[in-house]
């Protein structure tokens, strides 16, 4: 299924449509999950259903805001403002890590090259 992510009514039909709660669910775990404590500290068994459980509320809050098309009508220009700000925000996010992995990088190769310095300065004092 293709889903338009500019239009509400489209991400309301994938989030009702069985794969898209779940993929939501999963990826909020995913990126925010291993980083609280109290997740990490839940026993196996509730790591297992609440994903299970918020994947069909959103399943089922998708369905039911489907049922009222003046609401998704009304909602969706607010909606369309948020995603763009939510895509922006994600790519220069991406932008920034790309950044700071290439200076990273550069301050690794110079400690690499101050350490071989230190080395041969070493070696010669022998």
């Amino acid at each position: 299924m293709t889903v338009d992510l500019t239009s509400l009514g489209s991400v309301l039909l994938w989030l009702a449509g069985g794969i898209g709660g779940p993929a939501v669910v999963m990826q909020i775990l995913s990126l925010l999950g291993s980083k609280w404590a109290w997740w990490n500290n839940l026993p196996s068994f509730v790591q297992f259903v609440i994903p299970m459980v918020l994947s069909v509320l959103i399943a089922l809050g998708a369905s039911l805001l489907l049922t009222k098309p003046d609401i998704v009508a009304a909602l969706n220009p607010v909606y369309v403002i948020i995603m763009q700000t939510v895509v922006a925000y994600l790519a220069s996010q991406k932008q920034y890590q790309t950044t700071k992995t290439l200076e990273y990088k550069k301050i690794e190769a110079k400690a690499a090259v101050s350490s071989a310095v230190s080395d041969a300065k070493e070696a010669r004092k022998e």
